[in-house]
This record gives C-alpha cells, structure tokens and sequence, in this order.
C-alpha cells in the first residue's frame, strides 16, 4: 500500500474539503489557537465574535474583551494570551514577509511563542502561510496506527507523509484525514463502512466478509 492510494481513495470518496475555512490568514492564524482542545463548533462561535476586529485592533484590545470574545473555544485565558503573543510576533513579521521567509526559520519562531506547539505551528505554516508542512494531529496518528504504518512520533509521522507525498497535497490530505477520523475511523471505528478498509490492518485482523 502506497500514502499516494490512500490519499487518492479518500479524495475519491469524500471529494475535496475546501479547508482552512478562513476569510484571510490572520482568521486562520487565530483558529488554529483556538482549536486548540476543542471542536471546531466552538472555534467557530469565537472566530464570529472577532470578525470585526482586525489585526490593528486585535494590538489595542484588552486581554479581559478578548478572553470573552473567545470564551465559547474553551482554556480561553490561555488562548488569549497565545493570541497577544501571536499579534506581538506579527507587529515584528508581517504575514507577506513571514511567507517569503525559509519554512524553518519561520516554524521556529512560531515555536518560540509560548503555548504553540508543533501541531500549531504547522496548521499556520501550512495553511495560513501557504508553506510546504504537513500537519500531524491525533486523528493522523490513529488512522496510520490502524492502516498499519509502523511509525510513530511527531516528526517520524511528518516526515513520512512528506517524503511519500508531493507539496502539494499535504493540505487536502490533512483536511481528507481529519474527514475520514470524524466519519469512520473514531475511536470507536466503524470499520466495515469505511472507504479504506482494503488497505487496513486493523480491519483485516478484527472484521472477516
């Protein structure tokens, strides 16, 4: 079984996911803060209460409007010190001079905000920043478990994808995983429904036809 099948089954299943759902990258730059343990319901109840506040504003308003705003995403005192930090990091580089910087460079000072992790920085570096990053998250994790790939750790399971597939396709495929983890491959699967259930490991050892 090749990343290129699995990825080309599930854009023929599920069809492509028009994913980051964002006006523009500062609104992707935020959710991916905000989605931090959290659904992307709650996310999207915060991300409507900032609407109105650009990235000017975000500079001026108080941490206490800002922890209210965001209140629905959960941790949100956190989340708004993640944001102010994040706004810091912007007034240095801006979003178009952050996209024409190396990925590395750019990955480490995401990294060096305080409450950003890889998972994090890689959503920004890859969806709002356009950058060539595949982004690893749980649902990733546990679909590659069951598919058999034996791999794991954060950087392994990145490199691996990034290695197996083009530029390119990082974006759908993550967004077609995170599909396939909501539909079938939860934690309790529903393994003989699932579009991958001829490449899968786990459903060859626990399901027979």
């Amino acid at each position: 079984m090749k990343l290129l099948d699995v990825y080309r089954k599930l854009y023929s299943e599920f069809g492509p996911q028009h994913w980051w759902p964002a006006d523009n990258e500062l609104e992707v730059i935020i959710g991916a803060i905000l989605t931090q343990n959290t659904s992307w319901k709650n996310v999207e109840k915060a991300i409507k209460n900032l609407k109105p506040i650009s990235l000017s504003k975000m500079r001026s308003i108080s941490r206490k409007e800002l922890e209210n705003r965001i209140r629905s995403s959960g941790f949100y005192k956190q989340k708004a010190e993640r944001i102010k930090a994040i706004v810091k990091l912007l007034d240095k580089y801006s979003i178009e001079t952050l996209k024409s910087m190396p990925v590395d460079k750019v990955r480490q000072l995401l990294l060096s905000v305080k409450g950003i992790g890889k998972e994090t920085a890689d959503s920004i570096l890859l969806y709002a920043l356009g950058k060539g990053i595949f982004v690893v998250d749980a649902y990733t994790k546990r679909i590659f478990n069951r598919l058999g790939f034996d791999i794991s750790g954060y950087e392994e399971v990145r490199k691996f994808v990034e290695t197996n597939l083009p530029a390119n396709y990082y974006n759908e495929f993550h967004a077609l995983l995170v599909k396939l983890a909501k539909e079938y491959c939860r934690k309790k699967p529903n393994c003989r429904k699932c579009p991958l259930k001829s490449y899968c490991s786990f459903y060859k050892q626990h399901y027979k036809e």
